[in-house]
């Protein structure tokens, strides 16, 4: 951190690139380079920086921050405003030294557990230690929980400043008032509480608004509803009917029912569990009639070949890739997964297995 308190931001980056080299999956390391990256004006490394040290540490409230600050001078204020909450968590770790643990015994602690005081946000203190087991490389954390039982729970850490960690982390959650979902919402309700859920899995808006689609469809078909646990399987059979009766595209109707079986089973059941079951669990959608596809003619293959040549500035690969799909008549599956080995003497070599796939399909 001395190079970038010192503002020697390019001597900061070669120092967190090279403790990144030793230890890849250092979440501080990749916040620190995350911050001198932004500071530099390289936005896009910044981010991806920042993505990887909250896969490493998803409660790493000064990489959220750091996030929303992108996101906000990106313009996605969204996201940006919501993530920006994580504020509220840095101050807390800076008011508590980082929620810090306290060391009651000394570094030569000769098996013995290891006694430790960790302080919560609140200025509860709590007290925990650490220990082993025979054949268990593992440190144990015991502790008092909030019911007021006693727990031991494995950090899954064999060293002593990690387990450590780990153990402060365990504390933290048993101690955490535990987000009681709503049950039976009202529909604006249970769409704020999706979008909350969708937002912390960093879906991007356009995504989330999509699933908001379906859901007003729904809302229009059953108007006396006044939230989701209120629609049955039977209903959820009637809306595929209603629909289609409404002139819909069986294909779009389609596109619907997937929406609402994400939306129910994934998000409103599973994930913010504001509901119990999936009305659209066994709906099947309606057949998605195919288009027979239009063979296009030489000319309109040389027109289309020769636009793409010259928009590539003579690049010849993606004709010669098109030219090649078009002699062979396979897939592009089959053809992008061609290995080097099979070009052989001029010639582009399948196995006779491909082909014969090739030959069911009419090619």
């Amino acid at each position: 951190m001395c190079y970038y308190a010192e503002g020697d931001l390019d001597q900061a980056i070669d120092a967190y690139n090279k403790s990144l080299e030793i230890q890849p999956d250092l979440p501080d390391a990749h916040n620190n380079l995350g911050a001198a990256l932004q500071a530099v004006g390289r936005h896009d490394e910044a981010m991806a920086h920042f993505e990887t040290a909250l896969r490493s540490r998803p409660l790493f409230a000064i990489a959220h921050v750091n996030r929303a600050l992108m996101w906000l001078r990106n313009g996605d204020y969204e996201r940006g405003w919501f993530e920006f909450e994580w504020r509220r968590e840095v101050l807390a770790d800076a008011i508590d030294s980082r929620k810090r643990c306290l060391m009651n015994s000394s570094n030569g602690n000769n098996g013995k557990p290891i006694r430790q005081v960790c302080v919560l946000a609140s200025g509860m203190r709590v007290h925990f230690t650490l220990k082993k087991r025979t054949r268990d490389p593992c440190f144990l954390v015991c502790f008092r929980g909030m019911d007021g039982k006693r727990k031991e729970k494995s950090t899954r850490e064999s060293t002593k400043r990690r387990a450590t960690d780990a153990a402060i982390a365990i504390v933290e959650e048993d101690y955490t008032p535990k987000h009681e979902p709503i049950k039976n919402p009202s529909w604006d309700d249970a769409i704020k509480e999706m979008k909350r859920y969708m937002a912390a899995n960093n879906l991007r808006p356009r995504t989330i608004d999509q699933y908001g689609v379906p859901i007003q469809g729904l809302r229009n078909a059953f108007p006396d509803t006044n939230g989701p646990a209120e629609v049955t399987p039977k209903m959820a059979q009637e809306f595929k009917v209603l629909r289609l009766e409404a002139g819909r595209a069986a294909r779009t109707v389609k596109g619907d029912i997937c929406n609402l079986k994400t939306v129910y089973g994934h998000w409103w059941r599973d994930t913010c569990q504001i509901v119990d079951t999936n009305p659209f669990e066994h709906v099947t959608p309606p057949k998605d009639e195919k288009k027979p596809p239009r063979v296009i003619s030489d000319e309109e293959a040389e027109s289309f070949l020769n636009w793409l040549e010259g928009r590539w500035d003579g690049w010849l690969f993606p004709r010669t890739f098109l030219e090649t799909k078009k002699m062979t008549g396979c897939r592009i599956g089959e053809l992008a997964s061609v290995r080097t080995k099979n070009l052989r003497d001029g010639r582009l070599h399948f196995l006779a297995m491909t082909r014969q796939k090739a030959g069911s399909r009419g090619q």
